[in-house]
């Protein structure tokens, strides 16, 4: 997102997205320059590997993990919109191939694992479905500074009918709503619906945005109770919200 390029002029380097998975172990800091990175790579396989060109979708179903971050982002640079209207690139796992087969059978299928170090389905020792893209390997070969057409404009939906101006707007009044001071560290379930795989935009800028707003960092936890959560809100110096 744009906001990432104010992130980046503050400190490439600082952690802004630190993701814990409870169901893995695994704990991942993303700086800015990482995920700006990671953005410029995933823009580039949209508009590369997938000849999508701004205004077209994408959906994803995946788990509360850190590429699925990575992927909202690379959307935006690219001027895609994360919808599930009319996908014509489906980022998903291996178990549910066959439901987005069913529901989306012209549309391309890449599938993602949860490893925290983000290796791709084979490396994990698993097969690959025929037909379908192993996100991990194939996104590293595509350049960290992205090289197609952005977004037609800040109105562009990003997530839903949510546009990039919408988003930062809805997260900059989370902010003032929940009083964050600059540099606020904010702990919550993230950017989906509870107990589902769906990306929902009201969450993405209340638990990720509104603290990158105020110049601060979100952690995100999958899979942890109350008091795994609260233990790492305290790890983390950061507040939950």
């Amino acid at each position: 997102m744009e906001i990432l390029k104010t992130l980046l002029e503050a400190d490439p380097s600082v952690p802004r997205l630190t993701c814990y998975d409870e169901t893995t172990g695994g704990r991942t800091d993303l700086s800015a320059q990482t995920l700006d990175n990671w953005a410029s790579k995933i823009a580039n396989m949209l508009h590369d590997e997938f000849d999508l060109v701004a205004g077209d979708q994408v959906w994803i179903d995946l788990p509360l993990i850190w590429q699925s971050a990575c992927i909202i982002l690379g959307c935006e640079r690219a001027g895609v919109t994360v919808s599930d209207e009319e996908p014509l690139v489906v980022f998903t796992t291996v178990s549910n191939v066959s439901t987005w087969e069913e529901k989306f059978p012209d549309a391309y299928l890449a599938v993602l694992t949860d490893d925290p170090f983000g290796r791709g389905v084979v490396e994990c020792g698993d097969d690959i479905p025929p037909g379908v893209i192993d996100f991990g390997p194939e996104v590293r070969f595509h350049p960290d500074a992205y090289l197609g057409a952005g977004p037609d404009s800040d109105q562009t939906p990003v997530i839903g009918e949510k546009s990039a101006a919408e988003l930062l707007s809805s997260a900059g009044d989370y902010a003032d709503e929940m009083q964050l001071t600059p540099g606020s560290r904010v702990v919550s379930d993230g950017w989906l619906v509870p107990d589902s795989s769906q990306v929902t935009a009201d969450k993405w800028a209340c638990n990720v945005l509104s603290a990158w707003v105020r110049g601060g960092a979100a952690v995100v936890v999958r899979g942890g109770d109350s008091e795994r959560v609260t233990a790492i809100s305290t790890a983390e110096k950061a507040r939950v919200i």
